[in-house]
């Protein structure tokens, strides 16, 4: 039994020994990363991936907003120059850092949007003509081809329009912008009752 005990405790040493003279004779990781979609715009979501070589693995990752693992998603919430870093640890505790800078484009929701409104079971067209600067929002909206200006807001990736056309009182877009599909879309209001639903892409330049 003894001698059975000292054989388990030099198998264990020895292998302790082999794994510190592996951390020993090991490098230190090197790291890239890659983000995207691009452009990145405020409010969208981007998926970052890293990639380490070298060193020893396993690897841990962790980034510098909040982020763990080789693949992160994280949303900007306004625009600017936004430096990122991530740090690699391998298994021998070795670190690496790579950081670069992301930049980060606001909305501008200034353009021609088509799309439809439904309300009360019923498909309308819906045209938008939008001015965008700052938070506010003016311009025109234009339901199977009557026209009425209007005004709003876009501010916390919230979107309200609200406009009048003669005999049905204020109407009331709010919802949300998709930057990925450039698209707008949410739920419609006619005085305090909720009515119907509302969804419009923006037409590009000829």
């Amino acid at each position: 039994m003894g001698g059975k005990k000292i054989g388990t405790a030099i198998g264990v040493l020895v292998g302790a020994g082999f794994l510190a003279g592996c951390c020993l004779l090991s490098g230190t990781p090197s790291l890239t990363f890659t983000y995207g979609p691009e452009p990145v715009v405020a409010g969208q979501t981007v998926v970052f991936l890293a990639h380490a070589t070298g060193g020893t693995g396993p690897y841990t990752y962790a980034w510098s907003f909040g982020g763990m693992g080789a693949e992160v998603t994280h949303i900007f919430a306004s625009e600017g120059d936004r430096e990122v870093a991530v740090t690699v640890t391998d298994s021998c505790g070795k670190t690496a850092t790579r950081s670069g800078i992301v930049s980060v484009a606001g909305v501008n929701l200034t353009g021609t949007w088509v799309g439809a409104m439904l309300m009360g079971g019923r498909s309308y067209q819906l045209q938008l003509v939008l001015s965008h600067s700052g938070t506010a929002l003016t311009g025109t909206a234009i339901v199977d081809g009557t026209s009425s200006p209007g005004a709003g807001s876009y501010a916390g990736h919230q979107f309200t329009f609200q406009y009048a056309i003669p005999g049905s009182g204020p109407i009331v877009l709010t919802g949300t912008y998709d930057p990925a599909a450039d698209e707008l879309d949410g739920t419609v209001t006619v005085g305090t009752a909720l009515t119907g639903t509302w969804s419009v892409t923006r037409q590009l330049p000829q």
